[in-house]
């Protein structure tokens, strides 16, 4: 049985699955107006009391990943769901506040650090039409909102635009569609109901978009003959859309491996291109940036949620981590790729001590719990496990025919 020792596969695929919870903005975001927050793979979610932002990243719609270079460069697309015909200043509030807190380590100075930071469950506008609350709160690992409509208010009332998207449009099944430079999002049909009698009775609704004099595009909802204005209404348009020590580049967390030890601290590694004195490395067995595309990074998160260690891995090409896993000795593995050549490349005691050519070769780096390199290697493109007998499994997909044997 394996006990207390944790691949980093299954830890991020539990990861990804979480629903997304709320961040208080106490000073993190030097913009005053974001009151609370929401990361997600592939975007982010900022509440303001305009409505809510969404950041998207992603490749432009159409665009073969061989048609950049470098690969993996991606743009980044902001819709704001603004309201209309309502209240045009609201603050939302957080309701729920969940046992853990968030620290955030963004940059070199610890005076700028934002730890013990509560998170929440959903985030409220309450009022913004009469009678009317929005809901923004997560479900199976995504984003969704409803309206709850109280008894007397005017579904009618409920007018919201998406600004910044190319096009909205309602497609066969009832979806609304936004169109946006790197694709559609979809607001699925809204499914609304009343409680009636004791029982919850389905109430027929459907999108309705319509064009303004100014050109902008209107969202509303219509009701069937089915709903009674005397009951309250909930509309949920369905789902909606469906990691983070930070510097000032692209800290690229959306598919980061985490594993845990033990002793309850948290291993990540990934990549991130932000310069040196803008990471925030800690004990670092590579404390600046080595230049190139981007290089890896490795980090320990103790069971308190401070920093243990945090150190950049790689040179002068494109390096990356993939997975990272623990022993029973708090030895972490982690496995990635580089494209750093020979000479530039932190190895340590490794069994191919030179380049293999091609665009990447594969890396595994041992760091001891004393925070040091144990061994470091380039073989293609490698995952990694630990048994329950300490044995650490290493499984490469090589990318050149003359990848060793």
């Amino acid at each position: 049985m394996m006990k207390n020792i944790t691949s980093g596969f299954q830890v991020s695929e539990t990861y990804n699955q979480l629903p997304p919870y709320f961040i208080k903005n106490e000073g993190q975001f030097d913009e005053e107006k974001i009151v609370y927050y929401s990361k997600s793979a592939g975007y982010s979610a900022y509440f303001t009391e305009e409505g809510a932002r969404f950041v998207f990243v992603g490749r432009e719609k159409g665009e073969a990943l061989a048609d950049k270079e470098p690969p993996e460069e991606l743009i980044a697309f902001r819709v704001d769901f603004k309201f209309l015909n309502g209240d045009k200043a609201i603050d939302p509030v957080a309701m729920g506040e969940l046992p853990g807190k968030v620290n955030y380590f963004r940059g070199s100075d610890p005076a700028k650090w934002r730890t013990d930071i509560p998170i929440f469950i959903e985030v409220v506008y309450i009022q913004v039409w009469p009678g009317i609350n929005l809901f923004f709160h997560g479900r199976e690992g995504k984003l969704k909102y409803d309206f709850l409509v109280q008894p007397g208010a005017r579904v009618e009332d409920i007018q919201f635009t998406y600004e910044g998207a190319e096009s909205l449009s309602i497609d066969q099944e009832g979806n609304l569609e936004i169109e946006t430079p790197i694709g559609v999002m979809i607001d699925e049909r809204p499914v609304s109901f009343q409680e009636k009698n004791g029982r919850q009775v389905q109430v027929g609704t459907k999108y309705k978009v319509t064009n303004t004099e100014d050109g902008n595009r209107t969202v509303s909802f219509q009701v069937g003959d089915d709903y009674n204005p005397n009951y309250l209404l909930i509309i949920d348009p369905g789902l909606l859309y469906s990691y983070y020590p930070g510097g000032t580049g692209s800290d690229r967390g959306n598919c980061i491996s985490i594993a845990t030890d033990h002793s309850g601290n948290v291993y990540l590694t990934r990549s991130t291109n932000s310069p040196t004195g803008t990471f925030p490395t800690v004990e670092a067995f590579q404390a600046e940036y080595g230049g190139g595309v981007n290089d890896a990074f490795v980090t320990r998160v103790s069971p308190s949620g401070s920093l243990d260690y945090l150190s950049y891995l790689g040179e002068s090409g494109e390096d990356a981590g993939n997975t990272i896993v623990v022993d029973i000795f708090g030895n972490a593995c982690a496995t990635g790729i580089t494209g750093s050549q020979t000479g530039s490349f932190p190895t340590v005691t490794p069994f191919q001590s030179s380049y293999g050519g091609g665009s990447t070769d594969a890396f595994v780096a041992k760091i001891g719990e004393d925070r040091t390199i144990i061994v470091n290697n380039d073989p293609g493109e490698c995952g990694a496990i630990v048994d329950y007998e300490n044995l650490l499994g290493v499984t490469c997909n090589p990318s050149s025919g003359s990848f060793f044997r």
